[in-house]
């Protein structure tokens, strides 16, 4: 095996996350091994451990990235759009499609919430990540109500939580449905539910 350990750190780090999303997705977490990930990698054993002390390290390393990836999307998105007509749609939409279909990103978080139970930083990182959907969500209808674009008298906090737990309870659907579930067209009938909620008053 050619090892290509001495090319750029951001591209090795990548090539063993993705490597490693695989082999989680296949076989979980408990049953994967750093054999599994050299092999689906094309790295060497030493080159994969230069950047992770243990297979622990790369599962947490990989949660950051979908985690950050997370933040990212809902910050930006919804700063475009400042809740503007069909945005709330639009956001949830491609949220969920960006987990729904891809079957390693679904089995790997699947992984992740079974490893919660059991280990706190990881608790504590999807702890985190939620506050930061609901904080960012949240601050979004503040600035809707501001500038008076949806009504003004509900509570953006629980509303946040609310429309957070729709989208990941769309996701949850989608998975343990074996993919009968039409997530696309559930998500649309909330996302206008909600949206006619928000509506100003006449």
């Amino acid at each position: 095996m050619t090892c290509k350990c001495n090319n750029r750190k951001e591209t090795r780090i990548k090539e063993i996350l993705d490597a490693a999303l695989i082999c989680f997705a296949e076989k979980g977490y408990y049953e994967t091994t750093i054999d599994d990930i050299v092999k689906k990698s094309g790295l060497c054993k030493g080159g994969i451990y230069w950047y992770f002390k243990s297979k622990r390290d790369i599962f947490i390393g990989l949660i950051d990235r979908f985690l950050d990836e997370d933040q990212k999307l809902w910050q930006n998105t919804l700063e475009n759009t400042k809740l503007k007509t069909g945005a709330l749609k639009n956001i949830g939409l491609i949220f969920i499609k960006k987990f729904t279909e891809n079957k390693h990103k679904a089995a790997f978080f699947a992984e992740v919430r079974e490893a919660a139970y059991r280990d706190s930083v990881i608790r504590e990182k999807i702890e985190k990540s939620h506050n930061d959907w609901h904080s960012v969500i949240t601050k979004s209808l503040d600035f809707a109500i501001k500038h008076k674009l949806i009504r003004s008298n509900i509570d953006t906090k629980e509303l946040a939580i609310g429309v957070a737990s729709i989208i990941k309870g769309t996701m949850d659907q989608y998975w343990f449905c074996e993919k009968k579930f039409d997530y696309e067209k559930h998500w649309e009938f909330m996302a206008n539910m909600i949206s006619s909620y928000l509506e100003k008053e006449n």
